[in-house]
């Protein structure tokens, strides 16, 4: 009977530990993951050229987008938002910086973000994004 009890205790206390573990992990961040590297042009010609092939290629996946800076905003969590030209003026690549950043590129700068794709509208957005 004391080592049934040895036993569940031991169980129990893993289990604890375990939970606590798993609540308290952050999120895989961007940085860490190996990306899909492709230009910001090439990208929203992909996404025009067969919507639903692209997604599947690109869906929970990280990609490294080259592009030109065409717009630099803010959304409404006050997160940064850049937008990289494409060669279609109606599509571009929209990109929700993850965190604050000291020095923002400028328009027509061309830059090299990093970021979770998260949907196609008429731009291809991207979250969680860092400049690389």
């Amino acid at each position: 009977m004391k080592n049934i009890l040895i036993v569940v205790l031991v169980l129990v206390v893993s289990g604890a530990l375990f939970g606590y573990y798993q609540y308290n992990r952050k999120p895989a961040g961007v940085a860490d993951q190996e990306a899909i590297k492709i230009n910001a042009a090439a990208l929203v010609a992909t996404f025009m050229k067969d919507e639903k092939a692209a997604q599947t290629s690109y869906n929970n996946k990280v990609l490294e987008v080259v592009g030109v800076v065409a717009e630099l905003g803010e959304n409404q969590d006050h997160k940064t938002t850049i937008l990289l030209q494409s060669d279609d003026p109606l599509s571009s690549v929209f990109c929700t910086l993850d965190s604050k950043v000291t020095a923002l590129p400028k328009v027509g700068d061309e830059i090299r973000v990093k970021g979770f794709y998260a949907a196609y509208t008429t731009d291809v957005l991207l979250t969680g994004c860092i400049i690389k």
